[in-house]
């Protein structure tokens, strides 16, 4: 038996989306549904920081194992690795556009899979914003 959800009822990925270029939307702050359609498959969204803020990340599956890998993309376009994650992190990002690139573990019970980026945006009088590794000189 088949059973089909229109496009409006399912949240997330869409095959083929192993490449940045192909990456699947993460809708924020709702859990989003996921399966590796292959051995070996890696699974790639994306999703927008309108603002700088907090981002809690997770992802859960039948086993004990769930990596993924948080990255940015720069205002030239090239895509730099910020941290892997095991389940969970909270991180401070900035505006701009991010990237969560899913990698099954070994001896999979199940090929589903959930994940969700909670975001709340932050002023930046009360937190830390980031990118603010800049050097500057400063005239004292």
């Amino acid at each position: 038996m088949i059973q089909y959800e229109s496009k409006t009822e399912f949240i997330g990925e869409s095959e083929d989306n192993d490449t940045y270029d192909t990456a699947s939307p993460l809708e924020l702050n709702v859990v989003n549904e996921g399966n590796y359609s292959k051995l070996g498959d890696i699974d790639i969204y994306q999703f927008e920081m309108e603002r700088p803020g907090l981002a809690e990340i997770w992802g859960m599956d039948s086993n004990d194992y769930f990596y993924f890998t948080l990255y940015e993309e720069d205002v030239h376009g090239n895509i730099y690795e910020i941290t892997g994650i095991s389940s969970y992190a909270r991180v401070r990002l900035g505006k701009g556009r991010y990237f969560l690139e899913v990698e099954p573990g070994h001896f999979q019970k199940s090929r589903e899979y959930k994940i969700c980026a909670d975001v709340t945006y932050e002023s930046a009088e009360e937190y830390e914003q980031e990118s603010n590794n800049i050097k500057k000189r400063c005239k004292c």
